[in-house]
């Protein structure tokens, strides 16, 4: 005889991005014992209306799992769905991934939660969701392991589409897409960005490579790693400010001036007088190469 919870049908609300974790997650509820569910990637179909058939799952679910990531957390959708199975009195679960307890959307917090780094926190909640047995540990050895091989796969996939549209976009890239790549450990990446200028669909202008090297000395990248990229640039004005930019720094003196002079040879006279202005109102001492260079506007 089938049990309720074995017969209940699981809503699992997640964003876009993680639908590989929420396979994952339904894989697994399934072979907890959890029969039924309803994930949008799986259920709905090319053309199908997709609001009104989430409304009627909505309705048909006994429960709701939501998979709660820092790409879900402050989402719209995520707290409408819950809200929905909250004012219908049915049954919430959280499952957190990479997000703390204290950053939950706090009426969820009554909900049974569970961390999906732990190991012990899933097999707890696989044996409130599912059928109580002896495999909910194995299973959820699992689950963690698979979930952590899915996330990996994901910021890959990401950092490879973040890539390409940097390189290829013919559009104006917005500065979040370098601020990601930078915050993901891709710094080396961005700094060897012009050696692929040469590929057939790559599309770096000058102000795109003057936006990618103006983050990364925002971020903190020395000026002499910077060298290779801003010298590639081929804009005297962007170059320029780029120079400003690391003699405003707070980087020691003989590092900004070694800046300045790889870049010499590469600006326009208007360019490096604009810099020797800036030089004197910050009261920097350039090297012997700036000597003889009045300041612009004299």
């Amino acid at each position: 005889m089938t049990s309720p919870r074995a017969a209940r049908r699981i809503f699992i609300s997640h964003a876009a991005y993680d639908t590989p974790v929420a396979k994952v997650m339904k894989d697994v509820l399934g072979r907890a014992g959890v029969g039924r569910t309803f994930l949008d990637a799986d259920d709905l179909r090319p053309g199908d209306h997709w609001l009104p058939r989430m409304k009627e799952a909505i309705t048909d679910c006994d429960a709701l799992i939501t998979l709660l990531t820092p790409q879900f957390v402050n989402r719209p959708w995520m707290s409408a769905e819950w809200a929905c199975f909250w004012a219908a009195e049915k049954t919430t679960y959280v499952l957190r991934l990479a997000v703390p307890r204290d950053a939950v959307f706090q009426p969820m917090q009554g909900s049974q939660d569970a961390d999906l780094d732990s190991v012990a926190s899933v097999v707890a909640f696989l044996d409130a969701v599912a059928e109580h047995g002896d495999e909910n540990y194995e299973l959820a050895e699992r689950l963690v392991e698979r979930v952590r091989r899915a996330r990996t796969e994901q910021a890959a996939a990401q950092t490879r589409e973040l890539m390409h549209r940097l390189v290829t976009s013919p559009n104006a890239v917005p500065e979040s897409v370098i601020r990601s790549l930078i915050e993901t450990g891709h710094v080396e990446d961005l700094l060897r960005l012009h050696e692929r200028a040469r590929e057939p669909a790559a599309n770096l202008t000058p102000v795109r490579l003057r936006n990618v090297a103006a983050l990364l000395q925002q971020s903190g990248v020395g000026s002499e790693r910077l060298i290779p990229l801003v010298s590639s640039i081929g804009n005297s004005n962007y170059q320029r400010e780029l120079v400003i930019a690391v003699l405003l720094g707070s980087e020691p003196a003989v590092a900004r001036r070694a800046f300045a002079d790889a870049l010499f040879d590469l600006l326009t006279r208007t360019a490096k007088q604009r810099v020797v202005a800036a030089a004197d109102d910050c009261g920097f001492e350039l090297g012997d190469k700036w000597r003889g260079i009045p300041p612009f506007g004299e």
